[in-house]
């Protein structure tokens, strides 16, 4: 099992969110130039205070809460795949299951889940 100290887990982590941030805004671009000028507005406006409500009221806590996690893990060196607990990795999956609902739904218009996915990638 490959072993890393708590400091470089804790940036894996990072890298991680990263990665999937960019990956949600990359998402989220592709549908933009779909959108007419009421629609882009719209977006906009409504992505940002997802993000403001994703990032003080959620990302923060769970951030803290992760960093002090992996610090309180016995060792100096950890397993890779402890940078989230089970619960989390559960709620990864549903998220993604989640936004492939969403993304499937065709009565859904793009410009109402593009919110979502910038805000989330803001905040992230």
């Amino acid at each position: 099992m490959l072993k890393v100290r708590k400091i470089k887990l804790v940036m894996i982590t990072g890298f991680i969110w990263i990665a999937v941030s960019v990956m949600l805004m990359n998402r989220a671009l592709t549908w933009f130039p779909e959108f007419n000028r009421f629609e882009m507005i719209f977006a906009i406006c409504c992505s940002i205070p997802v993000a403001f409500i994703k990032t003080y009221f959620i990302f923060i806590k769970v951030t803290n809460k992760n960093i002090e996690r992996i610090m309180n893990l016995k060792g100096k060196r950890v397993s890779v795949f402890l940078f989230h607990d089970l619960k989390f990795y559960i709620l990864i999956v549903l998220m993604i299951g989640f936004g492939t609902f969403l993304r499937s739904m065709e009565f859904i218009p793009k410009f109402a889940i593009f919110p979502l996915y910038s805000g989330i990638s803001l905040a992230m």
